[in-house]
């Protein structure tokens, strides 16, 4: 095999298999301690020897069982080691521009997103993110806040990303898609490193990795950093971060294995709206920390238990600011000028003395997570996972959950797989999900049924239909928020709760063609896909009763929107020579669909508002990367954005044009003694300074050439 990194392949020299199971069966990839004790008996492994030995790459985040990509009921992109290092990724969320179907975009300088089929705004919220299986998809805002996860670009080993619903393994927030970021592990990782970068606005980033910190059956590794910039020249919109992580497992004997894993971030981002030249920013602090401990116990040799812990907690805090302030920066007019304007002005006079936080993502979320799962090889032909999870949020805030204390949320769910290899050709996997919520009356199942024909051993078409759901959070639940008076009366009423919803339903259908040369290290896979998504959240606006506040309506979530996909995706690539690779990925996406805005005032009609070209039809990725012989790597990428509205930032009369961006990374590695070297790389995004506007009108994209520098020892 080519290349320095194949991290989803199996080992071929392995002759006694012991796995590590708490990272194996979470991170999908089947590694071997090397032996056991004297006295110790082998254990058998849930694979045949044959399986152990395939150079077909294995993935578990699409079932949750450990399978072959060939066996898989969906879409799955592997970004591994490889493709990190020749990407010139500056963010997590660069990378995901690289997989077909896939849209990353910076809201604003500091602000990213990742969605799957568009029909986004500045919160994509219909795609799970994971970190070892543990979810940091945020209850409060229905999205990730890529600024607080606590991990770096270095601190992770690959990314599985599932394109396709897939809320039958993990649950409601998968509706389109999933991705499972899985970080280096302490058994296998023991070098120490620490690094730099400067660049463009002034970023500045420092980090550190311990590792080999081990013992006989105990390993321990450590991480963290430090990051910051100034943001845009126009907004000023900086960045500070600072983040800790650390990883323990620890093995009893050969049947058992706990694995603990911490994070811990805190800090400031300037957030705001960039669709004005002159806006301004707030400052938003975040502190958030989060601790996933599971235990996993091999019972024989074709059963095994895992039982998984996890909470995730974040605190954001915004400036609590004098009305007259506020409206001073706004208007960047004197304070004194805005006092007198409160005071002469009938309608703002009841705002004097009054104090507003100077944005809405304020506030505290909880988040607790306890799952139990039961992994069976029942036969030759057939594997089963099953399990029950519960959780439990909470979240308090008195912007986006006013009045309303701490708000909480019980979920439970049943969950299952059964892959079954029928004959020698066909591969059946058969799941569901079944999910009940207390912000709903009822229960969801999701299921999902695929089948897979094996062609050759490399070549694998397969078909699949899902049947899926998406529960309310707890803010397009309960979210309600109004500009009091000084007397305590409702000034303004901006949000309120809907008195009813329901969930967002997807039936999703799709054809996949899967080939392989494992001799040459190449993959090409196709996809053909069609979605039908009824009754999706959105703002509606009702007017209010006469009198109720100073314009007399308000906005709710509510299932008022219907749209469907219908596309075909491609994605190659190609591992050429040693630290050389070549990906191209691509997707065509035909969207049409309406949602109803309601009306603002009584008697009108309701605003039915189109959805057709709410995403982009078209979006290509192309990554050439070249190892030379002196220890020198070359890296070009280049992509394409077609024209888009989306679902905020842009409108039908201003639409963000289609963009086109290179990137180029040259990298080379110096040798300083047998046991030390240094990495040094040069980034430079758009290269050729083609300017574009993203998401917003006034977030510009211009050249940016960033500096790194890594020391490993």
């Amino acid at each position: 095999m080519h290349g320095s990194g194949q991290p989803h392949r199996v080992p071929s020299c392995i002759h006694v298999v012991i796995l590590n199971k708490a990272r194996h069966w979470a991170t999908c990839y089947l590694l071997a301690c090397s032996t056991a004790s004297a006295s110790a008996e082998p254990v058998t492994e849930l694979f045949d020897e044959a399986d152990l030995l395939s150079d077909i790459p294995y993935v578990a985040s699409a079932t949750r069982l450990p399978q072959k990509i060939t066996d898989a009921p969906a879409s799955v992109t592997i970004i591994d080691r490889d493709i990190i290092n020749a990407s010139g990724a500056v963010t997590i969320p660069d990378l995901f521009r690289l997989v077909p179907g896939m849209q990353a975009y910076s809201v604003t300088r500091n602000r990213n997103a990742v969605t799957y089929h568009g029909m986004s705004g500045p919160f994509p919220n219909r795609l799970e993110v994971m970190i070892n299986g543990r979810s940091i998809y945020l209850p409060m805002l229905f999205t990730v806040d890529w600024g607080s996860i606590g991990i770096s670009l270095d601190d992770i080993r690959h990314i599985e990303i599932i394109r396709g619903s897939n809320v039958p393994a993990f649950g409601s927030n998968a509706l389109l898609g999933a991705i499972n970021i899985v970080t280096k592990s302490s058994v296998e990782q023991s070098e120490n490193s620490v690094s730099a970068m400067t660049g463009a606005n002034g970023t500045r980033e420092v980090q550190f990795r311990l590792g080999g910190l081990s013992g006989d059956n105990f390993s321990f590794q450590l991480a963290g950093g430090y990051s910051g910039n100034e943001g845009s020249a126009r907004y000023q919109d900086g960045l500070q971060n600072r983040h800790l992580n650390g990883s323990a497992v620890y093995t009893p004997d050969l049947y058992s294995t706990l694995d603990l894993q911490f994070t811990f971030s805190d800090g400031y981002s300037d957030i705001g709206e960039a669709d004005k030249a002159d806006n301004r920013f707030a400052r938003r602090e975040h502190q958030a920390n989060s601790q996933h401990l599971t235990w996993q116990r091999l019972l024989n040799e074709s059963n095994e238990l895992r039982i998984s812990f996890y909470h995730n907690q974040l605190d954001m805090q915004t400036p609590l600011l004098p009305i007259a302030e506020l409206l001073a920066q706004e208007e960047n007019i004197e304070p004194a000028l805005a006092e007198m304007f409160l005071a002469l002005s009938p309608i703002y006079q009841p705002l004097q003395g009054t104090s507003l936080r100077q944005d809405n993502e304020h506030g505290k979320t909880d988040l607790y997570d306890l799952e139990l799962s039961h992994t069976s090889h029942l036969s030759a032909q057939l594997d089963l996972v099953w399990g029950a999870g519960y959780r439990f949020e909470k979240a308090i805030s008195e912007t986006l959950l006013q009045n309303n204390g701490w708000i909480d949320e019980h979920h439970g769910r049943l969950f299952g797989n059964l892959q079954w290899h029928a004959f020698h050709d066909w591969t059946f996997n058969v799941g569901t999900m079944i999910e009940k919520s207390s912000l709903l009356s009822s229960t969801r199942i999701s299921p999902r049924i695929a089948a897979n024909y094996h062609w050759d051993d490399y070549l694998t078409l397969r078909g699949a239909f899902t049947r899926a759901h998406r529960l309310p959070s707890l803010l397009e639940r309960h979210g309600n928020f109004s500009v009091l008076t000084n007397t305590g009366d409702q000034w303004d009423i901006i949000s309120v709760a809907a008195e009813s919803v329901d969930s967002e339903d997807i039936n999703s259908f799709e054809l996949g063609l899967l080939q392989l040369w494992p001799d040459a290290d190449a993959q090409l896979e196709l996809r053909l896909f069609y979605e039908e998504i009824e009754g999706g959240f959105d703002s509606h606006y009702s007017p209010l009763p006469s009198g109720s506040d100073i314009d007399d309506r308000a906005r709710a979530h509510d299932n008022v929107a219907d749209w469907h996909n219908h596309g075909a995706e491609l994605g190659w690539q190609w591992k050429y020579r040693p630290y050389s690779l070549m990906m191209l990925s691509y997707s065509y996406l035909d969207q049409s669909g309406v949602r109803n805005r309601g009306h603002r005032v009584a008697g009108d009609p309701d605003d039915m508002d189109s959805l057709t070209g709410r995403s982009p039809q078209h979006t290509l990725a192309a990554l050439v990367s070249y190892g030379f012989e002196n220890d020198w790597r070359l890296s070009l990428s280049h992509y394409l954005m077609s024209e888009t509205v989306w679902l905020e930032g842009a409108n039908f009369q201003k639409p963000r044009k289609t963009y086109q961006r290179t990137d180029m990374m040259l990298a080379r590695t110096f040798q300083l003694n047998a046991h030390n070297t240094l990495d040094l790389s040069l980034s430079v995004q758009n290269l050729f300074d083609r300017r574009y506007s993203e998401f917003y009108e006034f977030n510009e994209v211009d050249r940016r050439i960033y500096l790194h520098g890594r020391l490993n020892f």
